[in-house]
């Protein structure tokens, strides 16, 4: 099997390196005309559909979810995302852009710049996200509709090769092989006709995955592979959904938070200072003091486990404790959440082999510590180095590359 597809890829990657010039001009138009119909879309209702799978080692996990998406121009939008029983919402009615994880919501103004309104995808698993915001790069409608992708942010773009098991789908598009530069490969399916994208289809490698995180951390997993198809179809009312569509109404026992809290943004940095002491007790009930880790490097995270931004961040620090366990790095992660028993569901549920501490059995004591740290929002993550001077402080999630210089400004890594 794995013969068989690996023989599959070869002949594909070498159909692409052979395709003519004539077919790479007709790769370039489709590509264009796909970012023109999209510039000029006056709204569309869609109802996209995710499958897929996921090899980490051992471990092979299936993915499924929807999607649906209402978009009005200008930068008017509404996402509904289930992917694997997590439900997400996004909603931007023209002047406030609101995210909802569970019962958790960031709301704020909506940012001046295309730019800023991408960055804050970052923590959201549905559509829009997957331009810059994760490994993947994934394009879809609404990340085209609000200007997130553009002709410059692919590294190729090549007719693809018709696989000999290709689908009724290949008839009615023109079908392209990209590399977002800060991507992996994919195909986008184009409708002939109406130029507006029916499918996004990617196969993840291992090769990819180093390329994400870096060897080092790549190093820490065998086998990978993550295959994704992401069909779109277009809803009957595409064009007549009121105003109220894109407006945020919170609920009775859904707690509210400034935006800036989910896109990392805050007032003050403290690199440069001694880290203050803290003691709590980890999840056992045993008391773990920062003073007594002088000598050792220490990442120090602050977190819930309802906190989607959060529960990004926690994979990569079972990474950097796996990686420079030899090192001496501790890494400590101070819970906020209300309850034990959450703290110990996700703790088991992600295999978390690091310090957890919380501050369920006395709540004074941990807002002792939010306090002496002035964390107002988390994730926020902290690198003190051997002789307990902070030299790292980020706040919210940041791409892989800010946790590496994290990780150098404490005398880890190359």
């Amino acid at each position: 099997m794995h013969s068989a597809r690996l023989a599959f890829h070869a002949t594909a990657l070498l159909a692409v390196l052979v395709v003519p010039v004539s077919a790479e001009r007709s790769a370039a138009r489709t590509l264009g005309d796909m970012l023109a119909a999209y510039a000029n879309v006056p709204s569309f209702h869609t109802l996209s559909r995710l499958q897929g799978t996921a090899k980490i080692d051992e471990t092979t996990e299936a993915i499924s979810g929807t999607a649906e998406v209402y978009y009005r121009a200008p930068r008017r939008f509404r996402v509904d995302a289930d992917i694997n029983g997590d439900s997400q919402s996004a909603y931007c009615d023209g002047e406030a852009v609101t995210f909802v994880f569970g019962k958790q919501a960031f709301t704020g103004p909506v940012p001046a710049t295309t730019a800023a309104l991408e960055e804050l995808f970052v923590p959201f698993q549905g559509p829009g996200s997957g331009v810059s915001g994760s490994s993947t790069g994934l394009v879809d409608e609404l990340a085209l509709a609000l200007g997130f992708v553009t002709d410059a942010m692919f590294e190729s773009v090549r007719t693809a090769p018709r696989p000999p098991d290709a689908d009724a789908l290949w008839d009615a598009c023109d079908v392209l092989a990209v590399r977002p530069r800060d991507g992996v490969r994919q195909l986008l399916f184009v409708d002939s006709a109406t130029h507006r994208l029916r499918r996004t289809s990617l196969e993840m490698t291992k090769e990819d995955l180093d390329r994400g995180l870096g060897p080092d951390l790549g190093a820490e997993v065998r086998e990978f592979s993550l295959s994704i198809a992401y069909d779109t179809e277009e809803q009957a009312d595409s064009t007549t959904f009121a105003d109220d569509v894109f407006a945020f109404t919170p609920g009775p026992d859904m707690a509210v938070s400034d935006l800036a809290e989910l896109s990392g943004k805050r007032p003050e940095s403290i690199e440069g200072r001694q880290a203050p002491d803290l003691a709590l007790p980890d999840l056992a009930g045993n008391e773990v003091r920062l003073s007594t880790l002088k000598g050792h490097p220490v990442i120090l995270d602050f977190w819930a486990s309802w906190c989607p931004p959060c529960q990004g961040s926690m994979p990569k620090l079972q990474s950097f404790t796996s990686a420079f366990k030899d090192a001496g790095l501790v890494v400590i992660a101070v819970s906020v959440d209300e309850t034990l028993e959450d703290i110990v569901k996700f703790v088991k549920e992600n295999g978390i082999t690091f310090a957890v501490l919380q501050g369920t059995t006395d709540p004074a004591a941990l807002a002792n510590v939010c306090e002496a740290y002035g964390v107002e929002g988390i994730p926020r993550t902290l690198f003190i180095d051997a002789e307990g001077t902070i030299r790292t402080d980020l706040y919210g999630l940041h791409e892989d590359s800010a946790y590496t210089d994290g990780l150098k400004s404490i005398g880890l890594g190359d």
